[in-house]
């Protein structure tokens, strides 16, 4: 095995990965309701989990490589230290790509959902259980199908990232109490803008996947590729 061989390997998991999760803009006031729609699902979600969730995804993937396991048997604690000096790297070009991301999911909003619907859907995500959902979401997130196969480089399909999503909510909803879930259950049936709103999964899910197949820009791979080199030849100074 040679350290070209090796190199490729974590760039192209990690430039995927880079895509592949985006970290959750703070909420904020805003005279738009469907941009204080955006805020008020994200006031739920919890963003050093979702990027220690991540962290841990990129362990588990690196964990099963041979390339990877070669390398961690010659050098035990190579694939945690080597993810943790990753993590500066990997937040802020979360946060670049969030920021992009978020201007498209508002005009999804607006294209979809008038004024008073996306007013009421705002109300609903602030509401104590809904808070409580989104946080066992974050609690529960981990992008396991969405990196499945990320070492041929294939791209990422709408079904890898709903399963991601799925997976994690309907795990969230477990972990609510019957009266909770059944708070929720009732509100759906009451109200028109929040069936809607369930109903635009499909499309949020596509521009999700847009992002996740979005490359590294030029200064951040080579930002990647600089750390990665200085950390296995410091790792491995004779």
């Amino acid at each position: 095995m040679t350290y070209h061989r090796v190199r490729l390997a974590m760039l192209a998991i990690i430039a995927a990965l880079f895509a592949a999760l985006h970290l959750p803009a703070l909420a904020q006031d805003n005279d738009d309701p469907h941009a204080d729609l955006y805020a008020a699902i994200q006031s739920g979600i919890d963003q050093d989990t979702i990027l220690e969730n991540s962290m841990e995804a990129i362990r588990r993937e690196y964990a099963r490589l041979p390339q990877f396991i070669e390398l961690e048997a010659i050098s035990p604690g190579l694939i945690k230290d080597y993810v943790s000096a990753l993590r500066p790297i990997f937040a802020k070009t979360m946060a670049r790509s969030n920021a992009a991301m978020k201007l498209d999911m508002i005009d999804l909003f607006r294209r979809e959902l008038t004024d008073a619907e996306a007013a009421e859907v705002a109300a609903h995500y602030r509401t104590d259980v809904m808070q409580r959902l989104l946080g066992n979401i974050s609690t529960n997130f981990a992008p396991d199908s969405t990196l499945s196969g990320i070492e041929s480089d294939a791209p990422i399909t709408e079904a890898q990232v709903n399963k991601d999503i799925a997976s994690a909510a309907a795990t969230g909803a477990v972990q609510l109490s019957g009266e909770e879930r059944g708070e929720i259950a009732r509100k759906l049936l009451e109200s028109a803008a929040l069936r809607k709103f369930e109903q635009l999964n499909p499309k949020i899910v596509a521009v999700r996947t847009v992002y996740e197949n979005e490359p590294l820009l030029p200064d951040e791979a080579a930002e990647l590729e600089a750390l990665a080199e200085a950390f296995f030849a410091e790792r491995f100074a004779e």
